[in-house]
């Protein structure tokens, strides 16, 4: 029992100095640390050194990242199926526009296709017939002829509805009557007009016979007055009408007829030849389906087609470059856009040809823009005016637009300008004399600011600031790890 009490006590005792020890150890770790700060990390410093004013030229520039393309692409595609009956031409060919690089069999050919070889004859020979003969012409002189020849008979029906139709003793007769008809009307119709306010009770017939009365009074009046004005040769509004509408429709169509004549003056006439055109190249373009034609002088790029095989419509045929001129397609910002024109020059690299430097001209600026997530961009192609093989279609460039150039301006390092309430100096050094100058500021490249100012000249040194290189202090402790040096001994 007495053994089991001492043990303890030991146990506690030992937890004790290992605790001790812990805290010693802590103690001694913190103290070669603020040792190590202090000792291995000194406080930055500054230098300060004179740097000469240089004269030079200065470019202006922003970037755009572009692709390169042909001046011309295409892939040619079948205009209708069949079999291939001939591949003319393989990779790296040059084509003339026009050439036929591969053919579809006529017996495999669709009959819509093969019927276009009549079609195209028939407009052929329309368009022959619009060139040569002339009896469309004749055609039209009969028809002008016909139109004028009513033109003035409607004229002159008109004109004879003012005539008088009648002798003066008979125009003044028809018009009595008119007269005569007139004072019956009235006469009449007051009569019934009494029966029908005085005699309510009268029998339905008698009041019927008054009213017929007053109707037949009624008619004559009316028959009396067309024949006056018939006879006087006043006409009606209706006949007015008719006879004006009959001519102004002859007159119309007389020149029209005159129209279509006149342009018979000089043969062909240009919309009949325009129409013929237009016949002979539909029927052209169906007869050529069968064929897969150069649109552009090129280089063959791609063969797809193959000798023997089906090819269904649209199937790709061939691929042709025109490789005369390379071109890169940018977007440039609507910031940027006013800073650049037409034929202005460029300068152009490609991550794929490292260390060289292109020249370029811009060739196109879009006139409107495009927008996309609120910005506005314009399209602007520029061309490599001294390219060559090793550019290749697709390539990534980044197009240098210069928008500027100043000759003969001051440049000095950045760090020597010194920024006080608001405004720029730099501190000119004469001898041991140090002359604090106000300078204007402008472009930073490579370090250098571009400077003005009346006091400052090409050569004059000016003080620059910098920050010193910071070196490991004398009695820097080791990594932690690393083998320790033996202590120097001294010899008294």
């Amino acid at each position: 029992m007495l053994k089991r009490e001492n043990r303890k006590d030991l146990m506690r005792i030992s937890l004790k100095v290992i605790a001790l020890i812990c805290i010693l150890l802590c103690a001694a770790g913190c103290g070669l640390a603020a040792r190590f700060t202090s000792a291995g990390q000194p406080t930055a410093q500054t230098v300060q050194r004179n740097a000469a004013v240089m004269s030079t030229t200065v470019q202006s520039s922003f970037n755009l990242v572009g692709n390169v393309s042909y001046a011309q692409s295409s892939q040619l595609t079948w205009q209708t199926s069949g079999v291939i009956k001939n591949v003319a031409v393989k990779i790296g060919d040059q084509v003339k526009q026009g050439a036929i690089l591969a053919e579809l069999s006529e017996d495999s050919l669709e009959s819509s296709v093969l019927s276009a070889a009549n079609s195209l004859i028939t407009a052929q020979d329309a368009l022959q017939d619009v060139m040569e003969s002339s009896i469309k012409k004749t055609q039209a002189l009969a028809t002008l002829t016909a139109a004028e020849i009513t033109y003035q008979a409607t004229k002159q029906a008109q004109e004879a509805l003012y005539f008088p139709r009648a002798t003066e003793l008979d125009i003044q007769m028809a018009y009595d009557n008119y007269q005569l008809a007139v004072q019956n009307y009235e006469n009449a119709k007051e009569d019934y007009r009494v029966v029908l306010v005085n005699y309510k009770g009268w029998e339905d017939a008698a009041r019927t016979t008054y009213y017929q009365s007053y109707k037949s009074a009624y008619d004559n009046l009316v028959s009396a007055y067309q024949t006056w004005n018939y006879k006087k040769g006043v006409p009606d509004d209706i006949n007015l009408g008719a006879a004006q509408g009959a001519v102004l429709s002859a007159q119309k169509a007389f020149e029209d007829a005159l129209t279509d004549y006149s342009s018979y003056q000089t043969l062909p006439r240009t919309e009949d030849l325009q129409s013929a055109k237009v016949n002979v190249s539909t029927a052209e373009k169906n007869f050529n389906k069968r064929f897969i034609t150069a649109p552009f002088d090129g280089t063959v790029t791609a063969v797809f087609a193959e000798s023997g095989r089906f090819v269904k419509e649209k199937a790709a045929a061939v691929q042709l470059d025109d490789m005369s001129g390379y071109f890169i397609n940018l977007n440039t910002s609507e910031i940027d856009i006013t800073k650049i024109s037409a034929d202005q020059k460029v300068l152009v690299e490609f991550d794929a040809i490292p260390g060289k430097v292109y020249n370029g001209i811009v060739r196109q600026i879009a006139e409107s823009g495009k927008v996309s997530d609120s910005n506005v961009t314009f399209a602007t192609q520029v061309e490599v005016v001294d390219a060559d093989s090793k550019i290749k279609s697709g390539m990534t460039s980044e197009v240098t637009i210069l928008t500027g150039e100043m000759t003969q301006v001051l440049q000095v390092p950045v760090n020597a300008i010194l920024n006080e309430d608001g405004k720029s100096y730099v501190q000119k050094v004469n001898g041991t004399e140090i002359i604090k100058i106000e300078v204007e500021t402008g472009l930073v490249s490579d370090n250098l600011i571009v400077v003005a100012a009346a006091d400052l000249s090409e050569g004059d040194l000016v003080s620059v600031s910098e920050a010193a290189q910071p070196q490991q202090a004398i009695g820097t402790p080791p990594a932690f790890g690393a083998a320790t040096p033996p202590a120097e001994s001294s010899q008294e």
